[in-house]
């Protein structure tokens, strides 16, 4: 099994057994939402989902505690519903919990622009999966790409101008980058670049910019399993951040641009942790865990200040949206999942937030 081949594969598979068992009494296992490289993460890494019964989305959750920290924003997310997965936006607090897409066919991986007026996604409304873009306060979606391969994963670059995403135009999983404006004005003609340039045997996905604008990191296969590299904004002198064999996904650049959230396989488990942007492993030598449960943690987006950190976790036997201090993480090393604040809290299992202003 080569690192991350079929990214698309297993994350559609997650999207089929969670939708596809709901209401059947039987409580579906979900592989991880990652492909694990040739050497297999313990069992426990892939976590098991029970059930759940959705038979009328919930619009409006219980209102949740109010985050004490001053993140603010507005979290976009995935909500599975038995017939077509769509975008859900809510307060950072997971009050006002709302659709932001409405119809039979998927749309996911919901990713806010810098200013908060835009919200580009990925649907197969158009019979393929596409990057589109829709208007933060409502409105039609403009498809961006038009290739009969999959497009996935859209990260926006800090001026809002361009939206790295990634690919299997080429066989493999690149990254590739397009220009917005110049995908608006020419609908039929595909305009992307490619900006990393590996062989076959070799993936790159889940781009996110530095907030300079001139460096992405994301995750490539390179080195045998799924780990953090960096590039520059025009693809030039890839390099790798963390230095560890386990598995690695999801970065997240922080708003100050000083340090870089990411997801790593820990004691059988997806956990989140942080690294300096540069490369240093922040402590003494050794990963900074902000989690460490039993459970799955995964996808860490910032809030736009950068003290909180908003991700996915199946802690409480579905998946759920939830934040965490990143403060108090770093101080508790991680061990104090009592002091999350839970964002989501109906019946559907709910992935893939992004934090906007």
């Amino acid at each position: 099994m080569r690192g991350y081949h079929g990214i698309l594969a297993t994350l559609l598979i997650v999207l089929v057994l969670v939708v596809g068992c709901e209401g059947t009494g039987v409580a579906p296992t979900l592989p991880t939402l990652v492909p694990l490289s040739a050497t297999p993460v313990p069992p426990s890494a892939t976590p098991t989902v029970p059930a759940v019964s959705v038979a009328t989305p919930t619009t409006v959750p219980t209102p949740m505690p109010t985050l004490t920290g001053s993140g603010g924003g507005v979290i976009a997310c995935t909500v599975y519903y038995q017939v077509g997965d769509e975008i859900h936006v809510m307060n950072a607090d997971g009050t006002g919990n709302r659709p932001f897409t409405q119809n039979r066919v998927d749309d996911e991986f919901p990713a806010w622009s810098p200013d908060g007026s835009q919200l580009a996604f990925c649907s197969r409304r158009g019979g393929n999966w596409d990057i589109y873009v829709a208007p933060a306060d409502g409105g039609e979606a403009t498809r961006l790409t038009q290739h009969r391969a999959v497009d996935l994963n859209p990260a926006w670059s800090p001026d809002g101008t361009q939206i790295a995403f990634m690919s299997e135009r080429d066989g493999n999983q690149e990254i590739y980058v397009l220009d917005v404006r110049e995908a608006v004005q020419n609908p039929a003609r595909d305009t992307a670049r490619r900006l990393t340039q590996t062989g076959r045997d070799v993936d790159d996905a889940f781009p996110t910019w530095a907030p300079d604008g001139q460096q992405i990191a994301f995750v490539s296969t390179r080195a045998g399993h799924g780990a953090i590299y960096v590039m520059n904004a025009d693809g030039t002198d890839p390099r790798r951040l963390t230095q560890g064999d386990a598995e690695e996904s999801t970065p997240a650049w922080s708003p100050d641009g000083q340090r870089i959230a990411f997801c790593v396989v820990q004691d059988g488990h997806w956990e989140l942790a942080l690294i300096d942007a540069d490369g240093a492993e922040l402590g003494s030598g050794n990963l900074q865990r902000l989690t460490n449960t039993s459970a799955d943690e995964y996808d860490p987006t910032w809030s736009p200040d950068g003290t909180w950190i908003a991700f996915q976790s199946n802690v409480d036997s579905q998946w759920d949206i939830y934040a965490l201090d990143v403060q108090e993480a770093l101080r508790s090393e991680g061990a104090l999942a009592e002091s999350w604040r839970r964002v989501t809290a109906d019946s559907a299992n709910e992935i893939g937030p992004s934090w906007g202003p």
